[in-house]
């Protein structure tokens, strides 16, 4: 803690995204029967250090509230890319496991409800809004079997969270 109620917080976030489609379609044209599958597997992760300011208010001996805000930034992350296309007359398979993360930033904020264990470990229960964005290279997004697209994506995740915390003082 800096001062009596505010504090700075870092941490690290391991993040995983899967995603997967699969079509099938069977039909006849002038009496011949034709079939065509479609599977397509998208896999990607990625490792963030992140940072913020921490603002701590006691409820008593026991409970405080706490508000946070924060932003990070990627350390590592890979995206791998599978697409297989079959039919009556052809067969096609592309994998990529060559994706690059150039770019992606995170920020965050949230309030929680905090009990303290001791003098250094929290247990808070929370509301967070996060919103990330990554820009994803080296990927095959029209499945023409080169990996030379790029795009950027955001996520936003908001929601209930849980946390544990050790506390220092500096």
């Amino acid at each position: 803690m800096l001062t009596d109620n505010i504090g700075v917080l870092a941490g690290a976030i391991y993040q995983t995204y899967s995603s997967e489609l699969e079509s099938n379609y069977s039909f006849t044209y002038q009496s011949s029967s034709m079939s065509s599958t479609l599977k397509f597997k998208l896999d990607a992760w990625m490792a963030m250090l992140y940072g913020g300011l921490s603002y701590r208010r006691p409820l008593g001996s026991m409970f405080s509230f706490t508000g946070n805000i924060g932003a990070g930034c990627p350390v590592a992350g890979a995206v791998e890319q599978d697409l297989a296309i079959t039919g009556s007359f052809f067969n096609n398979t592309i994998t990529n496991d060559g994706g690059e993360i150039k770019m992606a930033f995170m920020g965050f904020a949230e309030i929680a409800l905090g009990m303290k264990l001791g003098d250094r470990v929290a247990l808070e229960l929370g509301y967070q809004y996060r919103r990330l964005t990554v820009k994803v290279d080296k990927v095959d997004l029209n499945a023409d079997g080169n990996a030379d697209e790029s795009t950027s994506e955001t996520d936003v995740f908001q929601g209930v969270t849980f946390a544990a915390s050790y506390l220092l003082n500096l």
